[in-house]
């Protein structure tokens, strides 16, 4: 959708463009404006599981550690401040879930002036987004160094872990600022009628799309070697792997609630 341009044609044109496929659909195949194919239902289903999920877990543990063991640090913090960025990235899925048009739908199947909005929607969730994994991801990482390397700053995991701290915030604030810069003038990010350039945000998505999938696998990766090398069973052992994946679910739910 980023490569369409609406902004060179005549107004007789553009109302034409305007009412017509955003995109040719391939031969044989209808647009269908009014009930385009979706996947509302299972898409409505994952964000809300993980709202639930994510929320339940949050506030649990804000409830042990703020009221309980009152002993917060920092990664606590950096949570609590992911949290609304997340639960605005969801808001965003579920705008275009209920609004005129739905969600995973065929270019093919959205009228030209209906692009705009939905255009915006994603941009601003991709924002948000970025934003609250960053703050979930530095959070996990305070949290492995806590647990595991507090007393010992000198170990190949300390080191590790304080690399992907710079690293993480670094990537997705240049992402966000990527975005924001990928049009000109600002509007034509979302809005195609008005007349300017924009650069191929593929490139983009794919880099930042494996950068993501690189991240949480070595946040979950980190911790294992030290869990599997302390004096317990092989079950103890799987079951503590369990409990430290389920950061690193939360951060993939919020992929999931963007989609």
């Amino acid at each position: 959708m980023s490569n369409l341009d609406f902004s060179n044609l005549s107004p007789a044109d553009l109302e034409i463009a305007l009412d017509s496929p955003a995109l040719k659909p391939p031969d044989g195949v209808h647009p269908n404006f009014e009930h385009p194919l979706n996947k509302n239902t299972i898409s409505l289903v994952s964000i809300f599981l993980c709202l639930v999920v994510g929320s339940t877990f949050l506030g649990i543990r804000i409830y042990m550690r703020f009221f309980k063991m009152r002993q917060q640090h920092i990664g606590d913090y950096l949570m609590i401040l992911a949290y609304p960025f997340w639960v605005i990235t969801a808001v965003g899925s579920l705008r275009r879930i209920f609004g005129a048009t739905g969600i995973f739908i065929h270019e093919w199947d959205f009228r030209g002036r209906d692009i705009a909005e939905y255009l915006k929607v994603i941009f601003m969730g991709m924002c948000f987004w970025a934003a609250s994994t960053a703050l979930m991801k530095s959070a996990i990482l305070l949290e492995w160094i806590h647990i595991f390397s507090a007393a010992n700053t000198r170990t190949t995991f300390h080191r590790c872990c304080k690399v992907l701290l710079i690293f993480t915030p670094l990537f997705y604030a240049s992402l966000i600022i990527a975005l924001n810069l990928s049009c000109t003038p600002y509007k034509r990010i979302w809005d195609k009628t008005v007349a300017g350039t924009c650069i191929d945000l593929k490139a983009i998505n794919i880099a930042a799309t494996a950068t993501n999938v690189v991240l949480n696998i070595a946040i979950l990766i980190l911790p294992q070697g030290i869990i599997w090398k302390l004096k317990m069973s092989d079950a103890k052992k799987f079951g503590l792997s369990t409990v430290f994946a389920v950061g690193i679910l939360w951060v993939r739910c919020t992929r999931a609630s963007r989609s």
